[in-house]
């Protein structure tokens, strides 16, 4: 995450996240981090992990350009999958 961390911000805690809907569950928040950039903790004590608001909110931020950006030409479009041969 290129954002600086403006401590003064405050920070989120795992049930914040969860009270604010930006994460389902554990494992979403999981696979969040490691498939779209999701801004790992500062650990703060041994089970304990803050999320900075600034982070955060830069990858909202982040996510949100990428929803509102003009579609593109159909050659920048991801090609359908094709099926498995076991499948035909």
């Amino acid at each position: 995450m290129t954002a600086a961390i403006d401590f003064n911000a405050g920070g989120y805690r795992f049930k914040d996240l969860l009270r604010e809907g930006i994460v389902s569950s554990r494992g979403d928040l999981n696979y969040k981090q490691t498939r779209l950039g999701f801004p790992r903790p500062i650990k703060i004590g041994l089970s304990a992990a803050w999320y900075p608001k600034s982070e955060v909110h830069a990858w909202l931020a982040e996510r949100a350009a990428l929803r509102d950006r003009p579609a593109n030409s159909e050659s920048e479009k991801r090609p359908a999958r094709e099926r498995s041969r076991r499948l035909r």
